[in-house]
């Protein structure tokens, strides 16, 4: 992403940004596209949900996809507003998606919120704040993310001191959720600390979890 245009390269060449010709345009062509939004707005992220590609500002989110029922390429890419949610956050970890939600970090404060976020039916995507009933529990920058979706469980690792930046990463947090229909019956949060402990990075591989 470029400021507020969605750039992607030509069908099967990932380094050609520009088009074979100019007397047509192919369904592979690279695709160069801007929102209609009036606004302002700098991608901070892209990241594939379903069938297109959903992209993250700072106050605005747009999804990508292929217009109709139609294929997605360069004939029928189209993109809307999806949602106008704030989600500032100073991170080096991308979203996860866990199930056909994807959870989005934000921060409050000295602390980090988490969104869960998902399509509503409606062709717009809803935001429930999974924080809102621990708002001040995950510690200052979020510096990594990582979902067991067999699980229903996200673990976050945060900081201990903001101040510190990303040098006390000893804590780890855990979400829990689970529905039962569209009730949710579990909301879960925990705080595991491993004393002298400098945690970089977290992945989950079948269902052990592994960090740096």
């Amino acid at each position: 992403a470029v400021g507020d245009h969605f750039v992607l390269t030509e069908l099967g060449e990932f380094f050609n940004f520009y088009r074979t010709t100019v007397t047509q345009l192919l369904d592979t062509a690279p695709i160069d596209v801007a929102s209609s939004w009036a606004g302002v707005a700098d991608i901070d992220r892209l990241l594939p949900y379903g069938e297109g590609l959903l992209g993250i500002a700072a106050n605005v989110q747009f999804f990508m996809r292929g217009s109709g029922q139609q294929a997605f390429g360069a004939n029928t890419v189209s993109i809307d507003v999806v949602s106008s949610l704030s989600t500032e956050f100073e991170s080096a970890s991308a979203p996860v998606l866990m199930g056909q939600a994807m959870y989005l970090p934000f921060t409050r404060g000295d602390y980090v919120g988490l969104y869960e976020y998902k399509p509503d039916g409606s062709g717009t995507f809803s935001h429930e704040d999974v924080t809102d009933h621990v708002p001040q529990f995950v510690h200052g920058k979020l510096r990594d993310m990582a979902a067991l979706e067999k699980e229903n469980v996200i673990v976050v690792l945060g900081t201990k001191d903001v101040t510190d930046g990303y040098k006390n990463t000893n804590e780890l947090y855990t979400y829990v959720t689970n529905m039962v229909g569209d009730r949710r019956v579990q909301a879960a949060w925990a705080r595991y600390t491993l004393e002298n402990a400098d945690i970089r990075a977290l992945h989950f591989y079948d269902y052990d979890l592994y960090f740096v």
